[in-house]
């Protein structure tokens, strides 16, 4: 019995269906990478769908867009014994990039042992540039970029050689954001979260905000959304100082009001130069990457701009690094303010409960 073929790029529509179009870009493919995606939404192409592009000498990509239907039963809770059943959309899309001999050679020669990885980035490359053509095209709100950490956690590639048609199958983990069972909370630590909704709902910690931004950010990392990671993780930190500030004041029989004054008179960052030192101690100067004021400057706050004003387009390691850089900064800051806690001991009791 013949096994049903995986792509449809293969070797019964390969010589009829594409090759003639590869010729087209003066391509004669010898080798080809194959892998396959569902996306976390719906591209409304017809089935089957495809389309290809030139990458550079030799090289050439092509995406092949399918639509999957399935059943989603929904229930109200535990009152409800019978589904609400709904159709749920999404699309498979299988990439492929083709090479001739040498071409591929090189490349082998080049990545060396981040051959597959780089593989698989050229090919997400190129699938954006037709989800952000679409986007732009018909406004399609609930779509968006893709990276690996968005997609299957184990995807599975091929590498054909087209005179043979003999494959090397493989799979790699791209990354590891899976549902798992949790630890169940005991009943004392199910109180304690109990209790703390009614410290939130009654704004009795000015810290929650900040603290949810951070968790914001970590949660938009761990989803392969680089660029909102980086602009939560930022936006944490300056509601935190804004807000220590203003604690700071209350303590010291200052109002918020004049705390405000300050920002609006030196601006954030002047702020943080002028207004910590002197009542935390610990290094304040945001150029010296020997600190870690410093190292948030550079990896953070800098690269937050750029997405900002300059449009940049951060990768994962820019992002774990703006994360890890404020994360370290804010311990810091906390370790200051325990030497302080005669000083400012409401200020400690707000920090030490919402960091639990």
């Amino acid at each position: 019995m013949e096994n049903k073929e995986l792509f449809s790029l293969n070797k019964k529509s390969f010589k009829n269906d594409f090759l003639p179009i590869y010729k087209q870009f003066g391509i004669n493919p010898n080798k080809v990478f194959q892998t396959s995606f569902t996306l976390p939404f719906h591209l409304p192409f017809n089935g089957g769908t495809s389309v290809t592009m030139f990458v550079e000498d030799k090289i050439a990509f092509t995406a092949t867009f399918n639509t999957l239907s399935s059943k989603n039963g929904y229930r109200a809770g535990v009152v409800s014994t019978e589904e609400l059943v709904f159709e749920n959309y999404k699309t498979i899309v299988e990439l492929s990039l083709v090479f001739e001999q040498d071409a591929y050679d090189k490349k082998c020669m080049e990545d060396g042992e981040d051959l597959i990885s780089n593989l698989f980035d050229i090919c997400l490359e190129r699938l954006n540039l037709f989800i952000r053509s679409y986007r732009i095209m018909t406004k399609d709100k609930l779509t968006h970029q893709v990276n690996l950490k968005m997609l299957e956690a184990i995807p599975l590639f091929r590498i054909v050689d087209t005179e043979t048609w003999i494959e090397q199958m493989g799979a790699c983990i791209t990354h590891t954001n899976v549902q798992y069972e949790k630890k169940p909370l005991t009943n004392l630590d199910s109180d304690k979260v109990f209790h703390y909704a009614n410290v939130i709902g009654n704004n009795l910690n000015p810290f929650i905000l900040s603290q949810e931004l951070i968790l914001d950010a970590q949660r938009n990392y761990v989803e392969g959304f680089y660029k909102e990671a980086i602009i939560n993780i930022q936006t944490s930190f300056e509601v935190f100082l804004r807000t220590l500030l203003t604690e700071l004041y209350k303590a010291e029989n200052k109002t918020s009001e004049e705390a405000d004054e300050i920002y609006d008179a030196k601006g954030f960052i002047g702020v943080l130069k002028s207004q910590f030192h002197e009542r935390l101690g610990g290094q304040w100067k945001i150029k010296d990457e020997d600190c870690k004021i410093g190292r948030w400057y550079s990896k953070c706050y800098k690269i937050r701009n750029s997405i900002i004003h300059g449009g940049l387009v951060p990768d994962y390691i820019q992002t774990e690094e703006a994360i890890n850089a404020t994360d370290e900064v804010v311990l810091e800051i906390f370790q200051l303010l325990k030497t302080k806690e005669s000083t400012y001991p409401n200020i400690s009791s707000f920090i030490s409960v919402a960091n639990m």
